[in-house]
């Protein structure tokens, strides 16, 4: 679903003059004085060489007073954000977007349960295509990657909120969100490469959105639920697979969740061959899709944890 959104707008100096003109003050002081009122839709303002830019920045959710958000809502979305714009300047303009953000959330009642699983995703691969994986300890709650176009953010919605001290919403609370931002850099490929102009109501569509978010989160989440060995071996040990195989699968497992994803895919054997070649790894993948185990196990650490014992976890991502 899609969650917040920054537009931008250009005025020439003149119109800026004239909207100081109406107000009696700097354009600044007004957009202070209306952010202070405002929390679904905040301005910002700075000089170019030959322009004023207004940035818009607008949280779709609040606007909406609610969690659910759907391609319909696009319409009452835009006007509302409208609304503000002409209240400022005195007219429309056109918006042109240059950030969207992509999420869908996962209600968790059990705070063990979602820090348990932000401890998985820690051993999810370091690097999905141009994003790293950051390793910062602020991230306690929260797995992030970036790139100069893209991010990916998995966080405890309610554990931020309270590390920034902001209220949570009841539609925040005992959530784990999965976030996808597209940066400006990216709208300007897909305007480039496939003609998507840079115009919210493109970005509010359902089908793009859930392509966004299978093709960055569910790539690097793996699908299968959450297993500690105990419980994974039963299911390949109940399965049809040869000896070989679940020797095989057995010790996949372990190798990822004793170095996790990155960590498995760089162990080398004799002569520094590679324990898991590209085929390999992607065998065991697959054969770990078909018995729905995910390849990251639950760890002994993590099975008594906040008085709760967790030998499974159902992959929350079931976009």
């Amino acid at each position: 679903m899609i969650h917040t959104v920054l537009l931008y707008a250009n005025l020439s100096f003149e119109e800026k003059k004239i909207i100081e003109k109406r107000f009696k003050k700097s354009i600044e002081e007004v957009m202070k004085e209306i952010n202070s009122n405002r929390e679904a839709i905040r301005f910002s303002g700075k000089n170019r060489e030959f322009h004023y830019q207004i940035n818009i920045f607008a949280d779709v959710t609040k606007i909406l007073n609610r969690g659910n958000v759907y391609e319909k809502d696009y319409d009452e979305v835009k006007k509302r954000i409208d609304n503000e714009v002409e209240y400022l300047v005195g007219y429309s303009l056109e918006l042109i977007l240059i950030r969207v953000d992509y999420r869908f959330d996962k209600y968790i009642s059990s705070k063990a349960e979602r820090l348990i699983l932000i401890h998985l995703y820690k051993k999810m691969i370091n690097k999905h295509g141009f994003k790293l994986k950051k390793s910062k300890n602020k991230y306690k709650t929260s797995v992030r990657y970036d790139s100069k176009s893209m991010q990916i953010i998995i966080y405890d919605k309610e554990e931020e909120r309270k590390d920034k001290n902001k209220k949570c919403e009841d539609y925040e609370k005992c959530v784990l969100r999965f976030e996808v931002k597209l940066l400006n850099k990216h709208l300007n490929y897909n305007k480039r490469k496939y003609n998507i102009e840079k115009d919210l109501k493109f970005y509010f569509s359902e089908s793009l959105q859930r392509k966004y978010m299978l093709s960055n989160i569910q790539k690097i989440v793996y699908k299968g639920d959450y297993y500690n060995i105990r419980e994974a071996d039963k299911i390949i040990n109940k399965s049809n697979m040869k000896e070989r195989d679940k020797k095989f699968i057995r010790e996949f497992l372990i190798d990822v969740s004793e170095n996790g994803i990155t960590g498995a895919k760089e162990i080398s054997i004799e002569s520094d061959k590679q324990k898991y070649t590209p085929y390999k790894f992607k065998k065991a993948v697959s054969i770990l899709e078909e018995l729905n185990i995910n390849p990251i196990l639950i760890p002994k650490s993590r099975e008594y944890f906040h008085n709760e014992r967790h030998s499974y976890i159902k992959n929350p991502f079931n976009l």
